[in-house]
């Protein structure tokens, strides 16, 4: 399990978007959000994590469903 107690949880989760994934939404002419909801999967290396994007915001920015975050871009759905 992840060293950060702040990702150690099943469910909900915020992703703050990094510069790549706020460039990603510009360039589909979709307005940046502050935070994205996503599923919390697995740890992956030290300091990342695998996360579930919803179906429609992956589909809209030609992503895979499940990408990989860094720990620090994350916050429990319920701090935020």
């Amino acid at each position: 399990m992840s060293n950060n107690p702040q990702v150690n949880l099943a469910g909900l989760t915020w992703l703050l978007p990094s510069p790549a994934l706020r460039q990603r939404f510009a360039q589909q002419g979709i307005p940046v959000p502050t935070r994205l909801p996503v599923r919390w999967v697995r740890p992956l290396a030290p300091g990342k994590a695998q996360v579930q994007l919803p179906g429609a915001i992956a589909r809209a920015l030609h992503l895979p469903p499940f990408v990989t975050a860094p720990e620090t871009h994350l916050r429990p759905a319920s701090l935020v």
